[in-house]
């Protein structure tokens, strides 16, 4: 006979698919004939944009672009110049638990780009990009309880558990423009020599059933000016953003939003080389996590029949705490010529990884300097960030969202020193697995047979003694022995005499 279990039952998003392709892309190409052959390869810059994203019924497909600018120094010793083209991915995900109404949490990472010349009218680029995807399917938590009303005789053990359930999946795209100039003094700029945009969420705030999304782009530029200089510019463009929830959030909701570059324009020439214009187009996903407490049954018996459970190992994520994790580094940055004049610098971040203090965040600072014979140079390097935050056993830590609100190079012996500051917003969370009971049944025609066992017994319970098992194994309940020994609970260093009466 099976029997009928009480059932709690939650809506929310569940995780149907996680992974992380790394995609890497090599392309050709030639020096058009209108400009001077290649002495050396100053930089190859440029920010992966997503273009799109498809879901089928278990596949993924996403499509992403990378912008290149290649900046050189010509064999005539004239000034830098600059080619652009364009690398494609596209990237295929195959899961038979991918559902098309999915929510596809997608974060891009450039890991690597470089350009290399085999010959002075050629160029090789070679880019590598993670992906790493997360597909949230509408679903449902259903979590089995206490027998419904009536069945009688049957015992069960509940353990009160904390899980914390994505209710709320959704994304925006979005434009934002400025305005900027060069320098009353400079030269009015001609060509754009390198490029770089980040993007930043600076808060987050809810509001009933809206996100209120304070963030910026930060645009760092190098450009080429008439006079034949190289100038740079750098300057940020701060957004605000209401995004509809769909629902009402408590203030206790853990929320995430991550910011995807879908494009990013800037026009130095379009009207006199002095006055600019920037669009940058974005995509922000977000995801808010709700805390639930439940009550699962963890065991069961009866004093009438055998019981036969089914047991299901489950897990149980919540999410303990965000935290805003900063972290400052002074580094020595080496070049291979000394450096007159820091003239344009930025960071990018890498793929982070565990530590047993935290986080390590790969960050890659590529600087542009002049030397003392007022040559331009590029450099970069990549330093390993500690996150340090406390982590309990059974705890680990996710990245949320990370950038680097401050940089600076300065010139030094045999280089330069850099100065950084990195923040990160990180979710601090817990995993507990329990075995519980999703079924019960049991053979009404063969009941136990209870008359040999005492009708009392008389047993010595020491510190750390619970009464179910007590009960359990000696035909009785947890109440039956409260009743007959007064006792609200086995608590307490002491040692006692229990009387465990039987119960049918």
């Amino acid at each position: 006979m099976q029997v009928s279990l009480s059932q709690t039952t939650l809506a929310c998003r569940k995780l149907c698919y996680s992974g992380a392709v790394r995609k890497e892309e090599t392309q050709e190409f030639v020096v058009p004939d209108t400009m001077p052959d290649i002495r050396a390869i100053l930089s190859a810059t440029g920010n992966v944009r997503i273009r799109s994203k498809d879901l089928s019924p278990g596949r993924v497909r996403l499509e992403a672009r990378l912008p290149v600018r290649v900046a050189y120094v010509p064999e005539d010793g004239t000034e830098p110049r600059c080619l652009e083209t364009e690398l494609e991915y596209y990237v295929t995900v195959e899961d038979e638990q991918i559902d098309p109404e999915s929510f596809c949490e997608t974060r891009l990472t450039l890991l690597s780009l470089e350009a290399r010349l085999p010959n002075p009218r050629k160029v090789n680029l070679r880019a590598e990009l993670l992906c790493a995807l997360r597909c949230y399917a509408p679903g449902q938590m259903i979590v089995p309880g206490a027998p419904e009303a009536g069945e009688d005789g049957v015992l069960v053990r509940e353990e009160a558990v904390c899980v914390s359930l994505v209710s709320v999946a959704t994304e925006k795209t979005f434009a934002v423009t400025d305005e900027f100039n060069l320098p009353e003094s400079a030269s009015p700029a001609r060509t754009l020599l390198a490029q770089n945009t980040a993007l930043r969420t600076e808060e987050l705030r809810l509001s009933g059933s809206k996100l209120i999304l304070h963030g910026s782009a930060d645009s760092a530029l190098l450009y080429l000016a008439e006079d034949g200089s190289t100038g740079a510019l750098s300057f940020s463009t701060g957004f605000s953003q209401v995004i509809e929830l769909g629902e009402e959030l408590p203030e206790e909701a853990a929320v995430s939003a991550t910011l995807l570059l879908t494009g990013a324009y800037y026009d130095l020439t379009e009207v006199d080389g002095v006055h600019g214009t920037a669009e940058v187009h974005l995509a922000v996903q977000v995801l808010a996590s709700v805390p639930r407490k439940l009550r699962c049954v963890t065991d069961a018996y009866s004093n009438r029949y055998a019981l036969q459970p089914t047991l299901e190992r489950r897990s149980f994520r919540r999410v303990e705490r965000v935290l805003t994790l900063r972290e400052t580094l002074r580094e020595r940055f080496a070049t291979p010529q000394p450096v007159r004049e820091a003239v344009q610098s930025w960071a990018s971040l890498g793929e982070p990884s565990p530590d047993p203090e935290g986080l390590l965040l790969p960050v890659t600072v590529v600087l542009y300097y002049r030397t003392p014979e007022n040559t331009l140079c590029a450099a970069r390097h990549s330093y390993p960030v500690k996150l340090r935050a406390e982590v309990q056993e059974g705890e680990s830590l996710e990245l949320l969202s990370a950038t680097v609100p401050e940089l600076a190079l300065s010139p030094a012996a045999e280089g330069a020193e850099v100065r950084m500051t990195v923040e990160a917003r990180v979710a601090r969370t817990a995993t507990r697995s329990l075995d519980t009971v999703s079924a019960l049944e049991y053979d009404e025609t063969a009941p136990l047979d209870q008359s040999e066992r005492p009708s009392l017994v008389l047993l010595r319970c020491t510190a750390g003694d619970d009464l179910w098992p007590l009960a359990k194994e000696n035909c009785s309940t947890p109440e039956a022995i409260r009743a007959a020994n007064g006792l609200d609970d086995l608590e307490g260093d002491w040692q006692k005499l229990l009387l465990i009466p039987k119960t049918i």
